[in-house]
């Protein structure tokens, strides 16, 4: 092994490992921050206005039927209501068979990479550009689903391009073709980053929906032990069969993205239609313009 390549490898060491160093301080750095400057919650934060803790506080009592006081209690029945609730279990299937993918589907890039005759530091740096895309794109997709919202409709945005890309990549043997697909695969973090908001939206009050996403996102993070089998050393270059079960994850995702769009959009037709009939009858049995306090533990039911 020449000198030149011992000093390209030391160098691409140093620099896998100051990756690490300044990613982990920026992270701990915002970790420490958030832990100085924000709150629990906007009722007791201590940099907004009255007026500002006022709105959000309205705000979260007519879309989520809670109060600052509700947020805060403990509440065990609802606790009990997110076990029971079979959309926190759908809600498992769909995270964990978006996140596989964004776990494992990564593990491709260096070998196209290398493919193109990169290596050492300018192999790191290529593989770059594609995340600056996948950035933009979730800045885009948070961005337009806060103001515009159809949260199922991000999702699957972000689900048919990146089966495209991940077909493209089964299908095509050209190198740079290859390596563009990954700029297209960057869509796969936009279900993702979606779904936080989608499932915090459709869980009341907080007891449940604490306990809810803390369910989802456990059997999500599973992903990341079965995706480091999917592309597997006998595979390369193509990893034809890792694609194959990324393919096979996403139809997962779209038939449990699509229940649940269909289940919340059954249940919200049901409410409005019953409060059309007879607006009069539920306010008697006090389902109408109740929210904290007044609603207990039946949440989003």
């Amino acid at each position: 092994m020449s000198r030149s390549h011992l000093h390209n490898v030391d160098v691409a060491d140093a620099l896998v490992r100051w990756i690490f160093i300044v990613e982990g301080v920026i992270t701990a750095g915002f970790g420490l921050l958030a832990f100085i400057f924000m709150s629990a919650y906007p009722g007791t934060s201590s940099w907004l206005t009255p007026t500002e803790k006022a709105i959000i506080e309205l705000s979260n009592a007519a879309d989520r039927a809670e109060t600052t006081r509700e947020s805060a209690d403990f509440r065990t029945g609802q606790i009990r209501a997110a076990f029971r609730d079979w959309r926190v279990y759908l809600w498992g299937l769909f995270y964990i068979t978006t996140y596989i993918p964004v776990y494992s589907v990564i593990l491709s890039l260096p070998s196209v990479i290398t493919g193109l005759g990169y290596e050492g530091t300018r192999a790191t740096l290529m593989a770059c550009p594609p995340y600056g895309v996948g950035f933009v794109i979730v800045l885009i997709g948070g961005w337009t689903s806060d103001r515009h919202g159809h949260f199922f409709l991000h999702c699957i945005i972000g689900i048919v391009f990146t089966l495209i890309a991940l077909i493209a990549l089964m299908a095509v043997e050209n190198l740079v073709a290859r390596y563009v697909m990954f700029f297209l695969i960057m869509f796969m973090f936009l279900p993702i980053s979606i779904s936080w908001t989608w499932i915090s939206t459709n869980f009341a009050g907080a007891s449940k929906r604490a306990t809810a996403m803390g369910l989802i996102f456990s059997q999500g993070n599973i992903g990341g032990a079965i995706s480091g089998q999917i592309y597997r050393a006998e595979w390369a270059p193509r990893y034809v069969q890792g694609h194959a079960i990324n393919v096979a994850c996403y139809v997962i995702a779209l038939v449990a993205g699509s229940a649940l769009w269909y289940s919340y959009s059954r249940d919200n037709a049901a409410r409005d239609r019953a409060a059309g009939e007879d607006s009069a009858g539920a306010r008697e049995k006090g389902h109408v313009d109740m929210s904290g306090e007044d609603l207990g533990d039946l949440g989003d039911r």
